[in-house]
């Protein structure tokens, strides 16, 4: 599911203008949706960095274990199969 834009999901409506003066009020159920929304996409972030976390302590300890033995370290870009 795709996250819903922010000019679908805003928060807020106009409520009264006056000139140039534009007064909004809150709708409870779209900005829920936009918390929602922001909340799902910070989940995904959190996914992603902990995955980046992972491959960054994997290179260092193989890097750690590879300059004890002499040997260069491996390419971790590469899966085990190619």
């Amino acid at each position: 599911m795709s996250a819903p834009s922010w000019q679908t999901c805003s928060p807020r409506q106009p409520w009264a203008a006056q000139g140039r003066e534009v007064l909004y009020q809150v709708e409870p159920g779209r900005l829920d949706q936009a918390t929602r929304a922001m909340a799902d996409l910070a989940a995904q972030w959190d996914r992603r960095l902990a995955a980046i976390k992972r491959l960054a302590e994997a290179a260092h300890a193989q890097a750690r274990k590879s300059e004890g033995s002499g040997n260069p370290p491996a390419d971790l870009t590469r899966s085990p199969d190619s």
